[in-house]
């Protein structure tokens, strides 16, 4: 890919990029409740009826690649080749090492403390709710 830009847009990021000769535009979005980002491609302006979706999924962690017709929700075939997405899945994994290797000093987009033991969820929230006090 080449001459890659982007626009943050209400909603979505805009994408333009250049591959095999060819300038595309796709709107993007990031669905975190699902743990999904959707890419959908503009044709002449107006989106195309399917998404390609890539998911993150877990018990096991796997990540998920697929395209589906954003009307009825149900999975469209994909052409791509499954190279390409198995090297998307090593790149991810790639950054995903290259982050956990570096220790945060700040809470950034959010922090997770680790598993709570030996107290209920009851005593937590009211610690929590005294803290406000």
């Amino acid at each position: 890919c080449s001459d890659v830009s982007i626009q943050e847009c209400k909603g979505f990021i805009q994408r333009t990029l250049t591959a095999n000769g060819k300038t595309y535009v796709e709107n993007i979005y990031d669905d975190e409740l699902a743990c999904e980002i959707v890419y959908r491609k503009l044709v002449d302006g107006a989106e195309e009826d399917t998404g390609r979706v890539i998911a993150l999924r877990t018990h096991p962690l796997q990540i998920e690649f697929h395209q589906r017709n954003m009307a009825d929700g149900f999975r469209h075939p994909w052409d791509m080749p499954k190279s390409v997405a198995l090297g998307s899945v090593e790149g991810f994994v790639k950054e995903a090492w290259r982050m956990d290797s570096e220790k945060p000093t700040t809470i950034g987009y959010g922090v997770t403390s680790d598993p709570v033991r030996n107290c209920s969820y009851d005593s937590i929230w009211a610690a929590v709710e005294l803290s406000i006090k």
